[in-house]
């Protein structure tokens, strides 16, 4: 047991280590990036938000993931709801639908790229929440189902049966028993979104720069402490991101545990 304790406690500050490093190197005083950092500062925090292309880039980031996180969680609930009835062909619609966990996001990207530049849609902030919501959709739409797995259908037909509108029976019997699979997917497809780099590399334009991509070029050219403040960021973001998940409902219900699971 005491290996299977160390051998965790090695996997978890394998993760954590490098995200350390990043957080701690972004209060530097200093004027090149180096660790341990050269003293305290938040030298670089006032520097990135009194930058206009990055806190531009910033706000580009949100609006795509807010975006991406209400597009892709109501196509994924509504397609888990559809999967579960079981008609002909059902297994081919969720193979397509998850075929974008198959596919590298770098051919992704330029698939995408091709597509938006032979419909001049390239280079908009439209066309990068399209290309995330195709990447996000089938983490959604893996998160509900599973939650489905665990909601009652009996409940659903006595609704019915008692004389509830579909609406009525979806927003008071189907919403409620999903809800962990439906917030946990919401979540996941903001962070994705949020940290995305590679599809954003390609989908970016001069006025639809995100903040993952605004970070990639400043290290490609001009690598400095900034940049660990503005890496700082989205780990800060993500983290409130996920405690906001497991302020509504824990981690393991939104990948369709069962309270038993849990305890």
């Amino acid at each position: 047991m005491t290996a299977l304790y160390a051998y965790c406690a090695l996997i978890i500050a394998a993760l954590l280590l490098p995200i350390l490093v990043v957080v701690a190197g972004s209060f530097t005083a200093g004027d090149t990036i180096a660790f341990p950092p050269q003293g305290f500062s938040l030298r670089w925090y006032r520097e990135f938000l009194s930058d206009p292309d990055f806190v531009a880039s910033a706000w580009v980031s949100l609006r795509v993931a807010v975006s991406v996180a209400l597009i892709s969680t109501g196509l994924g609930t509504a397609s888990a709801l559809a999967l579960r009835s079981g008609f002909r062909g059902r297994n081919w619609l969720e193979m397509f639908l998850l075929l974008p966990l198959g596919i590298p996001a770098v051919v992704l990207g330029l698939a995408f790229l091709v597509l938006y530049t032979q419909m001049g849609f390239g280079g908009t902030i439209e066309g990068i929440i399209a290309g995330h919501v195709v990447f996000t959709l089938p983490f959604v739409l893996r998160l509900v189902t599973a939650s489905l797995t665990h909601a009652n259908p009996n409940l659903e037909r006595a609704a019915q049966g008692l004389g509830a509108s579909g609406w009525r029976v979806f927003w008071h019997v189907t919403l409620p028993g999903i809800r962990a699979g439906v917030i946990g997917g919401a979540v996941f497809s903001t962070i994705l979104s949020f940290d995305e780099v590679v599809i954003s590399l390609f989908l970016s334009g001069p006025d639809a720069i995100t903040l993952p991509v605004r970070i990639f070029t400043y290290v490609d050219q001009s690598p400095g402490p900034l940049v660990l403040a503005a890496g700082t960021m989205l780990v800060g973001f993500a983290a409130l991101v996920f405690a906001a998940l497991e302020s509504t409902a824990t981690v393991s219900r939104a990948f369709g545990l069962s309270d038993n699971e849990e305890s």
